[in-house]
């Protein structure tokens, strides 16, 4: 989905509204709602795709891989390790 955004202040607006609305999805505290944030960010910096698919992985492979990072942040804790 393309959507037109004029200047830098309204894509900058939007990717923050975007990154919350991702972010509302995962619960966690502390160290692990700090990783799982820092994923997210991770996952929409465009170096990351850039990265991923210059490496050779489609676009839905990249989007597998970057779901199976953000998701398995907080596994340790969740198995009580």
């Amino acid at each position: 989905m393309m959507v037109a955004i004029g200047g830098v202040e309204p894509f900058l607006e939007h990717m923050t509204k975007l990154f919350s609305l991702l972010a509302r999805g995962w619960s966690g505290v502390g160290t692990t709602q700090r990783l799982r944030m820092a994923a997210i960010g991770h996952a929409m910096a465009y170096q990351t795709w850039r990265s991923l698919t210059d490496n050779g992985l489609s676009d839905t492979e990249a989007v597998d891989f970057i779901l199976s990072l953000v998701t398995a942040v907080g596994v340790e804790e969740l198995s009580g390790r």
